[in-house]
């Protein structure tokens, strides 16, 4: 995210642009779909393991 590329002075960090969306994939979704259930780091909770952010950067 934003914040961690910001502390590291490394350039092979992945640099996130969608960090804005880090929103469990919708309320309809969240609240829904999955039972009020969100991803560690704001992903749609279905999606398989490790969701995106958790490797550390939006795919």
């Amino acid at each position: 995210m934003r914040t961690l590329k910001l502390d590291k002075d490394d350039e092979t960090i992945p640099y996130c642009y969608d960090d804005n969306q880090l929103y469990c994939a919708s309320l309809t979704v969240q609240y829904g779909t999955n039972d009020d259930k969100c991803g560690v780091f704001g992903d749609d909770y279905k999606n398989s393991i490790p969701r995106s952010n958790e490797n550390g950067v939006v795919e």
